[in-house]
């Protein structure tokens, strides 16, 4: 994505504003469907687009994992 201090082109639609400003969650999600947190980059103060781990249930080991072979 290529943002400039005036508007920020995003999947086809533009939208005006500060990189901080257009670059939020929901839009994240929205245009590349992932959850992710976004936060302020402490170099630059730019945003920074942090992936949220999916979260996985817990069905117990897999298949083999962890099983001592004769």
């Amino acid at each position: 994505m290529r943002t400039t201090p005036r508007s920020c082109a995003t999947a086809g639609s533009r939208r005006r504003g500060t990189p901080d400003a257009v670059v939020t969650e929901d839009l994240v999600s929205s245009v590349f469907g992932v959850d992710a947190l976004v936060v302020p980059d402490p170099l630059t103060g730019t945003p920074l687009v942090l992936p949220r781990p999916r979260r996985r249930r817990w069905t117990g080991p897999e298949p083999g994992v962890g099983s001592i072979r004769p």
